[in-house]
């Protein structure tokens, strides 16, 4: 593999499904992993960081990812108002 070369290894829509059923990069590296999931360059199972490469890749990712910031602003904002009502 040439320098800068891209080797793409897990499946972007897979692990889209699997992070809105789980909620977290670290349980989707786990299922892989126990999946049997493994990097044949490394031959180690993927990490955090290779499954959020890999989503970055998936169709629909970019909006959940600004969804799920908005409604934890929204959140934050709700708790703000709270502690300055008492």
């Amino acid at each position: 593999m040439s320098k800068g070369q891209r080797f793409e290894i897990l499946d972007p829509e897979l692990c889209f499904k699997l992070l809105k059923k789980f909620g977290s990069l670290e349980k989707v590296a786990h299922e892989l992993s126990e999946a049997g999931v493994i990097n044949p360059i490394t031959g180690k199972p993927p990490t955090r960081q290779g499954v959020h490469l890999a989503l970055k890749r998936a169709k629909g990712y970019a909006k959940y990812v600004k969804d799920r910031n908005s409604v934890f602003e929204n959140s934050k904002a709700a708790l703000r108002s709270m502690a300055d009502n008492v």
